[in-house]
């Protein structure tokens, strides 16, 4: 029965050789090296995210406002000289507006304290209600609801 083997070298490599294959080996040993290959310096104004490339992910991130980041990849991430720009893998790096994000990661807290069970329902609705005046809607006791306001116009 015959196994693959890695065929003999000739020649013996070089310490310098050895020594970058070493380096190479000890950085890749750590998540801090693939991180390094993955990080994208961003201006302070734009946050970037990794997101799935599946349709239900593209969708969700659009909605939310997320673009395309391929234009902020840059010489020092390994996704510079590929083809399909911000893809790696099944994510893509999508960006956003700081303030964007700094919206959503307002009311993700507030979701994330409410499914926390940490306040009452009646502190959770109260927290709901404030929030939603604070952003000029009505709603009514259930979250998800919004008000409907009648009119007297039969035109309408």
């Amino acid at each position: 029965m015959k196994t693959d083997t890695v065929p003999p070298t000739t020649n013996a490599p070089s310490q310098e050789e050895v020594l970058k294959y070493k380096r190479r080996l000890f950085e890749t040993a750590s998540r801090s090296y693939l991180n390094d290959q993955l990080t994208v310096q961003l201006p302070p104004e734009l946050h970037g995210e990794w997101l799935g490339i599946d349709d239900f992910s593209q969708y969700h991130a659009s909605i939310k406002g997320f673009v395309d980041g391929t234009e902020y990849i840059t010489e020092q991430n390994k996704l510079f000289q590929r083809p399909d720009g911000s893809t790696l893998g099944d994510v893509k790096f999508m960006i956003i507006p700081k303030w964007k994000y700094d919206a959503q990661r307002e009311l993700a807290a507030m979701e994330s304290a409410a499914k926390a069970g940490l306040q009452g329902k009646d502190e959770v609705d109260s927290m709901y209600s404030k929030y939603s005046e604070s952003l000029g809607l009505e709603r009514l006791a259930e979250k998800t609801t919004t008000k409907v306001i009648e009119t007297t116009n039969p035109s309408l």
